[in-house]
């Protein structure tokens, strides 16, 4: 496989999002928000930037739904 897609540039950290998810048992929604977060302006342009900022509000809002709807449940 391909070390583009293995390990593409714009995730060239200390850490590695997906290492972080994993190491941190977190769910598909917060890993998300971790992946767009990291990569904020390492990847593309601008346009790219402005992107990977508008997935995370999206991720953040579905996140926050779902614990407001976990605390209704449990009311």
């Amino acid at each position: 496989m391909s070390k583009d897609i293995t390990e593409p540039p714009h995730y060239d950290m200390k850490i590695s999002p997906i290492d972080f998810i994993l190491a941190n048992d977190l769910g598909f929604i917060q890993g998300n928000l971790v992946k767009y977060a990291a990569r904020v302006g390492r990847k593309g342009g601008l346009d790219d930037a402005i992107s990977d900022c508008r997935k995370i509000q999206a991720y953040a809002e579905k996140l926050i739904m779902t614990f407001e709807q976990e605390k209704k449940d449990a009311e």
